[in-house]
Formats: C-alpha cells, structure tokens, sequence
C-alpha cells in the first residue's frame, strides 16, 4: 500500500490537498486504514488505485467516510462469475462535501482512469486519476495498453479546457529508469505542458513504493501537474506503508503471432495534429469561435475517433488470439 499526501496552491487564495493511495482490494483492513486516514488528513481530494470492486460493487465507495463522496471505475468484467489469480485494477475518488457544488465527473473511456472537475474560484481543475499497466522494463518497446492508458489521459487534456490540469496516482513506473514506459511517461507530461512533482524543488524527492522484503524500491506513485502550479507544490507528508496485502507481479512477454502496425506510428498523426491545433489555440487566448477554434475541435474530434477506433480493434485481435488459441490447444482447459 502506499500514500502521498500533497497541498497544492491553485487558487489566490486556496489551495487544493491531494491525497493518493493504493489500497489493493477494499478489505476491512484497507477500509479502517482510509476512513482513519480521511479524518486525521481531512484531504480534499482522495485518489484510490486497486479497489478490486465489480461494477455492482461500487456503491461500497459512497460507504467508506460520511464526509465524502465517491465515484469509481471498475477494473474488472462484470460477466466473470469468478476470478482466475487476484482481483485486478478499479480507480476511485472521494472528494470532501465541501467541494459537492464544485464538483462534475468527466467521462472516461478507458477504464485505467477516472477524472473529475474542481472549480475552486475562478480556476477550473481537471483531476484525473490513473493506474497504469505494469512496466515492461523494455529499453524499446512500450507495451499497447500502457501506451493506451497514456494517450487517454491525453485525450482527456486535449478536450478539456481547464486551467490546470493534475494526473495522479499509480502510474507504474520509476522516472529514474532509462526504459521505454519512463520515457512514454515523461513524453506524455511533456505533451501536456506539465512537470512531474517528484522533480520539483520543493518535493522531498523520496521512494514511494517499497517492496515487503525492503529490497525493491522505487517511484511509481507520483502527480503531473501544470507547469502553472507546480511551483506551488508542498509535499507534507510521502510515505510507502507496506504490509502482506500487496503481492509482486512481473509481467511475462509472448511473442504476437498476429502483427499489426505499432500503436505510436498509427496515433502519431492524430496526436501531432491535434496537439499543434490545441497549442495555437490556447496562445490566442482560446477563443470560442472561428477558424482556429473550429480547427481545434475538428484535430481534437479526429483524434477521439481514432483513438476509439484503434480500441476496437485491439479488442477484435485479442479476441481472434483467443479463438486460435483454444483451436488449436489439445486440452480443454478454460
């Protein structure tokens, strides 16, 4: 399990405290841990990873501390009667009441993030919490679905026109590593206008994960925020608690047998365009119409479409894997 605990000024005069956590699974134990936690801490803002809850089950948010109200994603298929292994991914927020009226929940697609909005004043914050697929530890390649995951959230800032924007949570990668999902995570940053927390000098620049043993430790739990605000930011508090909930998890590599064009080269454009676009638009103070705005959202539109084109047909690949697999397996195991 882990925690960060972090207070960032947004507006004039107030400022916005965070917190993210990753409870694997909402067990007694983790929900004792979180209701404590939300009463000592009294964050504004709580950023859950790992809920391990159905879709049927996310109303057990709502339940976890009367102060706050709550909104989840599910990880996990609501048609599975059982679960082979552990329960898997589920990210949630729990925004204090005070925040209710202030409050709107953006729709996303992809089901590794949620996001919210915050008006606080006049300044307009999309919160998008994620958590990331496990690193690959590649040097050259970055896996589809993390890449995915990436450019949702990117998504998510290009169609959003908030002030600031804070992607937070468990993002599955150390920034310090020299591999292929350290540098698709600093890119993604990069392409938002954003720096990373950890790095900012105001940070206490320390591990948030640590493993059971001790031995493994690294920095996966971290905020990208907008370069507007991230001079403002002030870690109060950043610690890794360990305990038996968590188990290792390595990622195990197959070769494909059906190839089709690396998802980077197939989004490149839509992503380029829709980028230069949201870039021209924003430095003419973001109009709300002619050439440049309507250019803005025909790149932005293209780009979505895109983007959910290219899920599709991830899904009817993986599908297709499937069926060769079970034909041609001798044993009818399922």
């Amino acid at each position: 399990m882990d925690m960060s605990h972090t207070p960032l000024l947004i507006a004039k005069e107030r400022a916005l405290t965070l917190c993210t956590y990753n409870s694997t699974g909402l067990g007694d134990r983790q929900t004792d841990f979180i209701a404590e936690m939300l009463s000592a801490k009294k964050p504004d803002v709580l950023l859950l990873q790992e809920t391990w809850l159905f879709e049927s089950q996310l109303t057990k948010l709502s339940s976890l501390h009367s102060d706050y109200i709550a909104h989840g994603v599910s990880g996990m298929p609501e048609r599975r009667e059982f679960i082979g292994g552990r329960p898997f991914g589920g990210v949630a927020f729990l925004w204090h009441r005070s925040l209710a009226a202030s409050t709107k929940i953006v729709r996303c697609e992809n089901n590794k993030l949620c996001a919210i909005y915050i008006t606080m004043d006049t300044t307009t914050v999309l919160l998008v919490n994620a958590y990331f697929p496990c690193d690959n530890h590649s040097k050259t390649s970055v896996d589809a679905e993390y890449q995915a995951a990436l450019d949702s959230a990117l998504c998510l800032w290009i169609e959003s026109d908030a002030d600031v924007v804070i992607l937070g949570g468990d993002l599955s990668t150390d920034i310090s590593r020299n591999n292929a999902h350290s540098h698709a995570l600093n890119q993604l940053a990069h392409n938002m206008n954003s720096d990373l927390a950890w790095r900012c000098s105001e940070a206490q620049q320390m591990d948030t994960f640590i493993s059971s043993d001790g031995k493994g430790r690294s920095c996966i739990d971290l905020f990208v925020l907008s370069q507007s605000i991230s001079h403002n930011i002030s870690f109060l508090n950043l610690c890794k608690i360990c305990s038996d909930a968590g188990t290792s998890c390595f990622p195990v590599s197959r070769p494909n047998k059906l190839s089709r064009p690396k998802w980077s080269e197939r989004m490149k454009p839509y992503k380029d365009d829709a980028l230069f676009w949201d870039s021209v638009w924003k430095s003419c103070d973001k109009p709300r119409v002619g050439i440049v705005f309507d250019l803005r959202q025909n790149t932005k539109r293209e780009y979505h479409y895109a983007l959910r084109r290219y899920k599709r047909e991830e899904r009817a690949l993986r599908r297709e894997r499937m069926g060769a697999s079970m034909t041609s397996s001798d044993d009818r195991s399922f």
